[in-house]
């Protein structure tokens, strides 16, 4: 059994793969079952110590440990970064995933997570950039911290318009995440003269809300990167 792991801004997920279908594992499981694992295949956001602590740990001997880092071409998908190396793991993992679920179709492909990413490519695969821009609890935050008479509150209704302050601030970063996802939309036709639909793919931790308050056609697929991941494996 191959283990995968995606560190990240905030913590470590694990998980193995069968044919593409992902079981997510809880830290307490891996630690039990460390050194059974023939193949450890990670990603490292941000230089986590507890990925370094579990890493440790392994017997190396027994298992490969492997670190899969952003290159300028996988899988015959050629990074549109010219310093590759600065884009972030978990954007390329997830392009190179969503590259092998829908082959020669062009992608948008939204993360949703502490930030929102936004990365573009296109049926023959080629990676034309993206956008980076606040998650929605962080651009709440970011205007609660900074201006001290807007507020939140626990329990928000869904509103067009907001008729409260929390309403108005939980809506608003909404519909800005929600806008970002269409100005992508019109930007590809823009940019590449393609007026074919593009395949919109979201994943991260807000994917699911993204998803209920999208109206344009979309894939909701949270494991994008452990399926770049798995990819990896030898």
């Amino acid at each position: 059994m191959k283990l995968l792991i995606d560190s990240g801004n905030t913590k470590c997920k694990f998980a193995t793969v069968f044919d593409n279908t992902v079981e997510n594992l809880e830290s307490e499981v891996v630690l039990s079952k460390l050194n059974s694992f023939v193949e450890i295949i990670y990603s490292d956001v941000a230089n986590s110590a507890e990925l370094q602590a579990l890493l440790q740990k392994v017997n190396t001997n027994k298992t490969k440990v492997t670190r899969v880092q952003v290159t300028k071409e996988a899988f015959g998908i050629t990074c549109a970064y010219e310093s590759f190396q600065t884009l972030g793991i978990d954007r390329w993992l997830a392009i190179i995933a969503a590259e092998q679920l829908f082959p020669a179709k062009n992608l948008i492909i939204v993360d949703a997570g502490t930030a929102i990413t936004v990365d573009i490519l296109t049926a023959n695969k080629q990676h034309l950039g993206g956008w980076i821009v606040p998650g929605i609890k962080l651009m709440e935050k970011s205007i609660t911290d900074k201006a001290p008479n807007v507020f939140t509150a626990p329990s928000v209704k869904s509103e067009v318009f907001g008729t409260s302050t929390p309403s108005a601030l939980i809506n608003g970063c909404m519909n800005a995440a929600l806008g970002l996802i269409e100005q992508a939309r019109l930007q590809f036709e823009t940019q590449t003269k393609d007026r074919s639909q593009p395949i919109i793919l979201i994943t991260g931790g807000d994917a699911q809300i993204l998803s209920e308050h999208l109206k344009q056609t979309h894939i909701v697929n949270k494991s994008l990167v452990f399926l770049g991941l798995a990819r990896f494996s030898n």
